[in-house]
């Protein structure tokens, strides 16, 4: 008898899994009311990620500095060939330095993220108006009482991600070998074709998005689901699945409304301009600046329209 009264309480809890709303549709996102009491939610909780949105900035800025410092350097080496053992050494010194400071500054602020977020998620979602500091106080607390179920759903999660996250790194990978910063004698290591170029852009929009899209329901769901880890990590995925047009459509939304308002500069990817940027130290600190202010905002905004549509699909 109590093992089926344990059966019938896992059966209650999978049952009652956060799920998206198939059947009112997403009017929601054409209604201005709707954006302007989302936009000032989301602007209330701003100041809250403060700590990891400047984070975050800090380590695109070092990373930007890196990319800078090595594409000058290789153009000194094609010019004295001589120092090349020497210049090489150093370069590897300054190059391991430099990405393990990056790197451990970005998991420090990515984590802060992924908590505030979870935390405003949950806000958004069961609030019935617009939310105040006491209501996120209390979804912080929440959470932070949570960060082990956190990061058992994080980790089933992360195996989910790496379907498009794997084949989204060779793309990218694919355009840094073949950028002016690793060629010799003028002419890049990898030579390809106009069309390839374009489409591995292409591909890796594509990829972005749907990591993107799994990314932000998993947030939402990880917010409110009772459920175990895996099964929360496993319902997000069903639930983009089967709502794949309204997930596409939210996840697009939100990703124009954040290149064009924090990473204008992405527009002109496929333009001579967008290498003038890049080679910019300046201009491309100013654009990591701004990502990360304007970050502070636009995130916790794109979670709204995925709070909606499990708000409306609660159980």
């Amino acid at each position: 008898m109590e093992k089926q009264g344990g059966d019938s309480g896992s059966e209650k809890l999978l049952a009652c899994l956060p799920r998206f709303d198939g059947a009112s549709g997403l009017s929601f996102l054409s209604s201005f009311d709707w954006w302007s009491l989302s936009a000032r939610s989301a602007l209330r909780f701003a100041p809250i990620c403060l700590p990891c949105g400047l984070g975050l900035a800090f380590a695109n800025i070092i990373v930007v500095w890196v990319y800078y410092f090595f594409e000058q350097q290789m153009k000194s080496l094609q010019a004295h060939p001589e120092q090349l053992i020497e210049r090489l050494a150093f370069l590897a010194l300054v190059l391991l330095i430099g990405v393990a400071a990056g790197l451990v500054l970005s998991l420090w602020a990515l984590t802060k993220w992924l908590f505030n977020l979870t935390a405003y998620a949950r806000c958004l979602v069961n609030a019935s108006s617009l939310p105040g500091k006491d209501e996120f106080s209390q979804s912080r607390t929440y959470v932070a009482d949570r960060r082990g179920y956190l990061a058992k759903l994080w980790l089933v999660a992360s195996l989910y991600l790496l379907v498009p996250v794997l084949p989204l790194s060779v793309l990218i990978s694919l355009k840094v070998v073949t950028g002016p910063e690793f060629m010799i004698q003028g002419k890049p290591i990898i030579n390809l074709p106009d069309w390839v170029h374009v489409a591995s852009i292409v591909g890796a929009g594509f990829l972005s998005t749907i990591s993107a899209a799994y990314t932000l329901s998993t947030v939402v769901f990880s917010a409110v689901s009772q459920a175990p880890p895996w099964a929360t990590a496993t319902e997000s995925l069903r639930q983009c699945c089967i709502h794949w047009r309204s997930v596409l459509v939210m996840t697009v939304s939100v990703v124009v409304l954040n290149v064009l308002i924090s990473s204008p500069q992405v527009i002109f990817i496929l333009t001579p301009l967008f290498a003038i940027i890049q080679s910019n130290l300046a201009l491309n600190v100013g654009c990591q600046l701004w990502l990360g202010i304007m970050s502070l905002w636009l995130w916790p905004l794109s979670l709204a329209p995925f709070c909606e549509l499990v708000r409306r699909g609660a159980c």
